[in-house]
């Protein structure tokens, strides 16, 4: 996907611009002047999405200036100085044409050849710093492969040996990158490079041409084997500093000639990650806190820290507190705790961290797009150094500079987490055997304990700004608790401290065990840490809602201990995280009092997601006994329904929190330390080993004869999650968002599949023997089928919260199958529970053989669940062909195979199969019959299925339901016609047509109730309108208008199975999704949104495969735009147009002008396949694209007027501003469409995030009318609404293209409109969409040609790889591409 898009944007388009310009000067010099050449090259560099400065354009001016905006070069807003030139360069060389001046417009073309090569330079720069922060991400790797791609035939030429350092480094895809990458000799190579090409190095966004031997750009971390073990560093990271100075080690701000220790030092580099040893005074320390830790390493640099936290909160001005932030000394700051963090280190080793920046990616601020390819960001900045991004945002806050509050930020962002590297370094250092090449005496836990006493000196006092006085003043503010914090930290420390002097001069094997036991300790230290953040945090939240003297800037600090809290939320409860962030952080301005109880009780019920109890806490001074009471689970609390016997379970329920954590690492792509939670546990503690944890992995060998199964027939299927979750295999190509809902699948119908077998067989054992244990078996199989997360929620809601395991797959395959009961519950899960109680029953009357009974009909419900899994995604991955649901289909096999007989499984693993060069799902039929000779032998009841498998076959009843087409015949009132006898379809669609009915009664309805039930149920065109919108997905899988509303509404990705959502439902059902909203709301809102989502959407389906058909040349053209007519006519989409015409001033002889058209081209289209005998040749596949894609803009110009006319129209504000969201909703997702997300995104918080308010009608519109052209519209289309004010904006037909003026605005703006393309394809890839995106490359959809008014064809950013689109091959550029990369590159 990003090869692919690279290679539009830097080889495709450039070698067209090049094209044209050489075209243009040969124009000039023939005399004929046909400058429109040179227009088209300026529109093949720029692009449409370049016209607006919020655009998220992927031509090669757009990259520049994302560059440039990323280096922080640009001068404001769309200010890049070298897309200027670039710019300027054009508008002279057309000057010179015009004045017929060939030599001059020549000379420019070089110029813009050499900007060109500019852009390129500083693109494999900017991927090369890329991959040096990370050299095992593949999304930068393959980025870097294209802009290499590109950059390598130009530089062969002048200077052979940079040429071949850049292929060789990043030139090749699939790489070994993180092998033999290094980044400063592609630095040297595009440095040589530049001198020679004469590229000016201020134009240059990336630092190419400084000396790098000083230190200014650092370079790739060296191996391990290359430390300098003197110093534990890497000495990279350490280049030849100017020796110190007292001036500047003293660090005197108020001197003038200051001079800030950044000048001097770069952020430092530790061993394995984390803060660097001292250079300077390598001995030991002295001992902490008055004797509570002793260090045998020097850690004065770590306690210079805390002295630097308490200069900067009693700073005066930003600068000074700035200066000490900032201030290195021994490779070290505060700043530096954030900065200087590594993605490879920190993703390996510190799991804490991983779940902060995946909560902070998924918030409200953060670059959460749900393609799990995005380079993860957080207030636009790297998440990685989210903690720096925080303290910047409070240094420069609008209140202005506080303190003291920039100090505790620094020390909650920074410090506390740059503790917790502390502490897993030591336990990564010991298993991977780096501590043996650590300095004697060097220990990373003296660090940690640095980090938490600092400067402190009395045990008792809360001053300071130590995490110890921090702590003990989060202690003082509550009471009851069952631990003090610093108590519990002062032992563990220690402990931990000796573990890793144990760790040194042993065994590898020994190494592990005794890392894996300080892993333990680690998490249990990182637990206890997070207590008196929860402290804090409950004491401002209650500050802030008036229960205690609120200082003067308490509302920020209420912001900070949420962002500090929060993100250990979104493992197990991302819809939870989500309404608190936005409340606490995102929305802080509406928080309130009325609110603290919701969300205080709702903070309590989720403290085991942050590994900690309410003893723990203890209760706020605050509470006066009107708070909601904390309560821990205990036995009572159930499951599902179920009622536990004993506490057993209550550790199993969090194997839950272990899986969720494992699928938010995979998206994180810290797979490493996904695995090692598989392995090794986190959060499910043993009851017989202490400080230790039960993996999720290890429930498969005890599992006796189930593992078996699994394991010894030849194959181990189990290995299918350890592959998936660390990305090999059949999982090696496929992105981390696939990969999480592979492991996810894997997990529940695998890991845990065989832990809840295993469980039951062991309740029946031990029932046999008269052992208590059987009860606690029997609770812990409850617990392994449901999990935590579901544990707890009140009012049986056991689907809000985030389940991984088989009762939400359960859940899930009923709502796909529509075999729900009445309550939409799994029935399959209803019988299951039913067994489990009825066994818990005879398990206390010690009636072992209904014990059995009820563990063997368990285990057949549970084989259905598989049955019907497997059903599913090989009918999907057949049917809708993604690899995402091929994997699924691979996974659900894994899972099933070795409970079958070898003819069957033989069958099913024939015909489902996945490596890592291919997923295929073959033969379906042979997997259904296969699946149905299963139910049959294990005696599974069909009606538990809601899958077609027992009629043996995957063909179930097509929605549509009119795939099969009737003449449109005379009868005795003649043919059936409709818009007053316009039209005449070919086919009878007289049933279709009468959703008209359907619709007003709808619209009629006196109750929102029965108007609701109309929807639902009434299938009188054949079928109901609900039945129409769950089906879009699958019938509109390929359609780009669908997959773009999609791509805009989408607003959360389901990590279990990689799905997108919107607003909690498969965001491919977002018209019924919203529709029911609507209509739970009034039947007005209801009878709009109908129109505008569900059948405005199904009549582009229906013109759509109108296109598909005629594209056929083997079968007819039936009745597809037969039923597109009668779906706008009968959907009263014509009635709606008809009644806004007025309004904006639209008036027709016989109907409105919008009407008008799209009937016209309706009409045309179907004369034209009439004409032809219902066949179409190329040329009329030609003109029904067009006719439909211009038809389509026309429909959309009807969409805008409502969604006009909702905003100025009188209705009262309420129902004003639901109309407009209503109609945000059906509008907005064009804008997107466009590839201006950033415009899209504020009219969407604006509008639906926030509420509408008539000021916002001026913006709104102005957003609107600039993008009339993207939609193929003008000003006149759309109109001005009557009782639009002055203060309106008016629209104006202005076609410039980045403020360029062509000499042919219609034909220049057409091709610019290839930037939609590249956007249309980017979109479509990252939902996978591949097929719809295949098309759309070779296609094309957004330029006509108007040079060829014969044919009037669509070109397509293939056309421009062709050599008959670029004729002119042999202007230099081409010729070195050509010679590097083929003739057909």
């Amino acid at each position: 996907r990003i090869i692919a898009e690279a290679g539009m944007v830097m080889v495709t388009m450039y070698a067209f611009a090049m094209n044209n310009m050489y075209k243009a000067i040969d124009s000039c010099l023939g005399g004929d002047n046909d400058f429109g050449y040179w227009d088209r090259a300026f529109a093949s560099l720029s692009g449409w999405a370049q016209e607006d400065e919020s655009a998220k354009g992927f031509l090669l001016m757009e990259v520049e200036q994302y560059l440039c905006d990323d280096a922080g070069d640009c001068d404001g807003p769309g200010g890049s100085p070298l897309v200027e030139k670039i710019y300027q360069a054009f508008v002279d060389g057309k000057t010179s044409l015009t004045n017929n001046e060939c030599s001059a417009a020549s000379l420019k073309t070089k110029e813009i050849e050499k900007y060109v090569l500019t852009v390129l330079v500083d693109l494999v720069a900017y991927f090369a710093e890329l991959i040096d922060d990370d050299t095992m991400d593949a999304d930068n790797l393959a980025e870097g492969y294209g802009a290499a791609t590109a950059l390598v035939p130009l530089m062969q030429p002048i200077h052979p040996t940079a040429s071949a350092v850049v292929e060789s480094n990043m030139g090749t895809f699939p790489n070994t990158a993180a092998a033999v990458f290094s980044k400063g000799d592609v630095f040297d190579a595009l440095s040589s490079f530049v001198t020679e090409a004469g590229v000016d190095c201020a134009l240059l966004t990336r630092q190419i041409c400084e000396d790098r031997d000083g230190g200014l750009a650092p370079v790739a971390v060296p191996t391990t084997a290359s430390l300098d073990a003197s110093t534990g560093m890497y000495p990279s990271y350490a280049p030849a500093p100017l020796v110190p100075t007292d001036e500047t080690l003293g660090l005197v701000p108020d001197d003038e000639d200051y001079v800030t220790s950044s000048d001097i030092f770069t952020c430092g580099q530790g061993i394995d990650g984390g803060v660097p040893n001292a250079v300077t005074n390598t001995g030991a320390s002295g001992e902490l806190l008055l004797g509570a830790y002793r260090p045998t390493s020097n850690v004065d640099h770590i306690v210079k820290l805390t002295e630097n936290l308490a200069l900067v909160a009693t700073s005066i001005t930003e600068e000074d507190g700035r200066r000490y932030y900032e201030q290195i000394g021994e490779g070290v700051s505060l700043q530096c705790l954030s900065t200087g963090a590594r993605w490879v280190h920190i993703t390996q080793t510190n799991p804490l961290y991983v779940i902060y920046m995946y909560g902070l990616w998924l918030s409200d601020d953060g670059d959460s797009d749900g393609d799990g390819y995005s380079n993860k960001m957080f207030d636009e900045e790297d998440i990685l150094n989210y903690g720096d991004t925080v303290v910047n945002d409070e240094f420069k806050k609008s209140s202005g500079f506080d303190p003291e509050l920039s100090a505790e930020t620094i020390l909650l962002m920074n410090m506390w987490m740059a503790m917790t590297t502390e502490l897993y370094r030591a336990v990564d250092s010991c298993r991977g055997g780096y501590v043996d090449q650590s300095p004697a005496g060097f220990n990373p836990v003296d660090f940690a304990a640095a980090f938490w006493f600092g400067s402190a000196t009395n045990p008792d006092s809360t001053e300071g700004w130590s995490l110890y006085a921090w702590a003990k003043k989060a202690d003082a503010n509550f009471v009851g608790q069952s631990m003090g914090v610093n108590e519990e930290i002062i032992d563990s420390l220690e402990n931990l401290q000796q573990s890793f002097n144990n760790c040194r001069g042993v065994t590898k094997e020994l190494q592990e065990e005794k890392g894996i036991a300080m892993k333990n300790m680690a998490d249990e230290i990182t637990r206890v840490m997070v207590i008196p953040m929860v402290q804090h945090f409950i004491y401002n939240l209650a500050e802030e809602s008036g229960m205690a003297e609120q200082g003067s800037d308490e509302r920020n600090r209420m912001v900070l201990y949420a962002l500090s809290v929060l993100p250990l939320i979104s493992i197990c409860d991302e819809d939870t995280f989500d309404d608190l962030f936005y409340d606490l952080v995102s929305d802080i301005d509406s928080y309130d009092s009325a609110t603290f109880t919701d969300h205080i009780e709702t903070l309590y019920s989720r403290l085991e997601c942050l590994g900690i109890s309410c003893d723990m806490v203890g209760t706020s001074i605050l509470d006066e006994g009107t708070w909601p009471e904390c309560r821990p689970p205990s036995a009572t609390t159930q499951i599902a329904g179920y009622s536990p016997t004993t506490d057993a379970s209550l550790q199993m329920l969090k194997f839950d929190l272990d899986i969720g954590t494992i699928l938010a690492f995979i998206i994180m792509e810290a797979n490493d330390a996904a695995l090692d939670i598989y392995e090794n546990g986190r959060n499910v503690k043993s009851l017989t080993k202490p400080n230790a944890y039960i993996p999720l992995n290890d429930v498969k060998p005890i599992a006796g004869a189930n593992y078996d199964a699994f394991a010894e027939s030849g194959t181990d299927y189990t290995g299918v999650t350890k592959n998936a979750i660390t990305g090999k295999g059949a999982f090696l190509w496929s992105s981390p968002l696939q990969n999480s809902a592979a492991a996810s699948l894997a997990i529940a119908t695998i890991d845990m599949h065989l832990s809840i077998l295993d469980d039951l067989d062991q309740s029946v054992s031990k029932c046999e023997l008269g052992a208590s244990e059987a009860h606690d078996h029997w609770d812990s199989a409850v617990a392994a089928m449901v999990g935590w997360t579901v544990e707890g929620i009140d009012d049986d809601d056991v689907t809000g919260v985030d389940d991984y395991l088989l009762f939400q797959l359960a859940e899930e395959l009923c709502d796909h199958f529509e075999t729900c009961d009445d309550d939409e519950k799994s029935t399959i899960n209803n019988k299951i529970f039913e067994e489990f109680t009825v066994g818990q029953g005879k398990l206390k009357s010690d009636d072992c053989d209904e014990v059995a009974a009820s563990r063997d009909a368990i285990k057949t419900y549970m084989q259905a669940i598989l049955v019907d899994n497997l059903a599913y995604h090989t009918k999907i991955a057949t049917s809708v062909q993604t690899d995402r649901h091929c994997l699924m289909a691979y996974v659900a096999r894994n899972a099933l195979v070795p409970l079958l007989n070898e003819t069957s499984a033989k069958i099913i693993e024939d015909n489902v199969r996945a490596s890592e060069t291919e997923c295929v799902v073959d033969d379906i039929e042979a997997v259904y019959k296969a699946l149905n000779e299963h139910v049959e032998v294990a005696g599974i009841d069909c009606s538990w299925l809601g899958s077609s498998v027992c009629n043996e076959t995957s063909t179930t009843v097509d929605l549509e339901s009119n795939s099969v087409y009737t003449p449109n015949v005379d009868d005795a009132d003649g043919k059936y016609t409709i818009y007053g006898g316009e039209y005449w379809p070919m086919t009878n669609v007289e049933r279709l047509h009468g959703i008209s009915t359907v619709v007003e009664a709808i619209c009629n309805a006196d109750v929102t109730s029965a108007a609701k039930d109309t929807y639902l149920t009434d299938e009188t065109a054949g079928l109901s309108i609900k039945s129409m919108s769950l089906s879009a997905k699958y019938a509109m899988n390929d359609e780009l208008q669908f997959n773009q509303y999609v791509y805009a509404l989408q607003d959360s990705v389901d990590k279990t199975d990689g799905s997108l959502h919107f607003d909690g439902k498969p965001a491919g059902d977002y018209a019924n999704t919203i529709s029911s909203d609507a209509l739970d709301t009034s039947t007005a809102l209801g009878c709009r949104s109908v129109k505008v989502l569900n059948i405005w959407m199904w009549t582009v389906h229906k013109l759509n495969d109108a296109i598909e058909a005629c594209k056929d040349p083997s079968t007819p053209v039936t009745g597809e735009l037969d039923e597109a007519a009668a779906l706008w006519d009968g959907g009263l989409l014509f009635e709606m147009a008809e009644y806004l015409a007025p309004k904006f001033g639209q008036v027709g002889e016989t109907m409105s002008p919008l009407n008008r058209k799209i009937v016209d081209r309706l009409k045309k289209a179907r004369n034209d396949i009439l004409a032809s005998g219902n066949k179409c040749d190329d040329i009329q596949v030609h003109d029904l694209r067009i006719i439909v894609k211009e038809t389509i803009s026309y429909m959309t110009a009807v969409l805008i007027q409502s969604f006009i006319d909702s905003m100025i129209d009188d209705y009262p504000i309420r129902e004003k501003q639901e109309m407009v969201e209503l109609m945000a909703f059906a509008t907005l997702p064009h804008i997107k469409a466009c590839g201006h997300e950033a415009a899209y995104e504020k009219l969407y918080n604006d509008l639906i995030g926030g509420g509408f308010e008539i000021n916002m009608v001026g913006d709104t519109l102005s957003v609107l009318q600039s993008h009339y052209n993207c939609l193929g519209l003008s000003c006149g289309d759309v109109g001005r609404h009557t009782q639009a004010s002055t203060m309106h904006p008016q629209c104006s037909e202005n076609h410039d293209i980045a403020g360029y003026t062509p000499f042919n605005a219609t034909k220049t703006n057409m091709l610019a409109k290839l930037d939609l393309d590249a956007v249309a394809i980017h979109q479509l890839m990252s939902m996978e969409k591949s097929e719809a995106a295949k098309r759309i490359y070779l296609e094309g959809h957004n330029y006509y040609d108007y040079d060829n008014q014969a044919e009037y064809n669509f070109v397509s950013l293939h056309s421009l790889t062709q050599r008959d689109t670029i004729e002119y091959t042999e202007f230099e550029m081409y010729r070195l591409y050509a010679d590097k990369l083929g003739e057909d590159f």
